[in-house]
């Protein structure tokens, strides 16, 4: 909204002339009332929601399609995750307020438990302070859609098999880790042991080789080449982790891409 300019009167008192006649000084004037207490600022105003994506579904599709709603959740709960690995908190913070704000009139009953936990954990995103709060926040999303899922006996199908040939190239290791942490998301969402566990083995053998990293001619390539060494570890740990604690797992290996996003942007 632009801002109005407001322009003051001055007025001046005493000797405007020396033209000026003498004017005949005004009783003095009773006091003035005491000012009446300023009222508190107004809150500000929320973040303005979201501009619908070309080909997302109107509110009203929305809401009179619990299905189509659900896709649509599934939807801004990827670009979520896509925010967090770009490092973009504000958009990882603008996905969860559509994940918290979107909600269908009537869903079927046995999707009603899981309701609250999917809120709760978007509202967590939408107010996150750190990519590492938003990380941890997407990977709950992720699993209370497989709860719900597993309850329902609905088996979604998502997802390809990731690449498992060497990568010759950053580019094509940054592809490659993108494929396997898209299977574990699987194996959250589906849920799917197969998959966590098929992406969680691969993502613990993707390298790059020392020359493709050369190449690059960037700084922090040594701090990059240990994260990427704790990205392998993590893996192997997150493809032995109980269901209960896989969500955590995948936020620790999310908010270690972004960790090494950072050292080589730097």
């Amino acid at each position: 909204m632009t801002r109005l300019d407001i322009v003051a009167t001055l007025l001046t008192c005493g000797l405007v002339s020396s033209a000026c006649k003498t004017q005949q000084a005004s009783p003095p004037s009773p006091p003035s009332e005491p000012a009446a207490p300023t009222a508190p600022p107004a809150p500000p105003a929320p973040p303005p929601p979201l501009p619908a994506a070309a080909g997302e579904p109107t509110e009203a599709e929305l809401a009179a399609d619990p299905h189509k709603h659900m896709k649509a959740h599934f939807a801004h709960a990827l670009k979520l995750q896509d925010a967090v690995l770009a490092g973009k908190l504000d958009d990882a913070k603008a996905q969860g307020r559509w994940l918290t704000e979107h909600e269908a009139s009537e869903v079927p009953a046995g999707w009603k438990p899981f309701i609250p936990e999917f809120r709760a954990r978007s509202k967590a995103a939408a107010d996150a302070k750190s990519l590492d709060e938003a990380a941890v926040a997407v990977s709950y999303i992720a699993a209370s859609c497989g709860a719900c899922h597993a309850a329902n006996k609905i088996t979604p199908h998502i997802g390809e098999s990731p690449i498992t040939r060497s990568a010759k190239s950053v580019k094509e290791h940054m592809l490659y880790q993108v494929q396997a942490l898209n299977k574990m998301w699987e194996g959250l969402v589906v849920p799917s042991d197969v998959a966590w566990k098929e992406g969680a083995s691969v993502l613990s053998k993707v390298a790059v080789s020392d020359k493709a990293l050369a190449k690059e001619k960037k700084d922090g390539v040594e701090s990059a080449k240990l994260l990427a060494t704790t990205l392998r570890r993590l893996s192997v740990t997150a493809g032995k982790a109980a269901k209960d604690d896989r969500p955590q797992a995948f936020a620790d290996l999310l908010t270690t891409c972004v960790a090494c996003h950072g050292a080589v942007r730097k």
